[in-house]
């Protein structure tokens, strides 16, 4: 199952962008500390729940940098990257806005690009993160 599995991977234009194998070179560098609420958020998942009622597994957390109030939604596992941005438009972008910046993991589902295309008709970066620090190339 682990040759299939990294067959997989070696073809998958998605998972090499994600989760690459070569280490980032240069300097960690802390993120800029936000000046206020809900303009930088981060995001991620937390999978391997046990199955609700409704049959979800999974949590979806997005977290606003500013202020440390977080929004845990409940979702499937299994959802892809359209779910997962219609959850953040219905759930984060109606009650607060369009943040300027977006912190997450180097998730499959965040480096997708229908994720980004939501947000193609606004002005927002988005940085791919490993314990809230940016990676700056020398």
């Amino acid at each position: 199952m682990r040759r299939d599995v990294e067959r997989f991977c070696e073809h998958c234009v998605t998972c090499k962008k994600a989760k690459s194998k070569v280490q980032p070179h240069g300097m960690y560098i802390p993120l800029p500390i936000p000046d206020s609420p809900w303009i930088d958020i981060s995001m991620d998942f937390v999978l391997g729940l046990p199955r609700t009622r409704n049959g979800r597994d999974s949590i979806f957390v997005v977290v606003d940098r500013f202020s440390k109030i977080a929004h845990f939604i409940s979702c499937h596992k299994i959802d892809d990257v359209v779910n997962v941005a219609n959850l953040f438009f219905r759930d984060i972008v109606r009650l607060h806005g369009i943040p300027m910046s977006i912190v997450s993991d180097r998730d499959v589902k965040f480096e997708d690009k229908s994720f980004s295309r939501r947000g193609d008709d606004v002005s927002t970066s988005s940085s791919a993160s490993v314990a809230d620090m940016e990676v700056l190339p020398q």
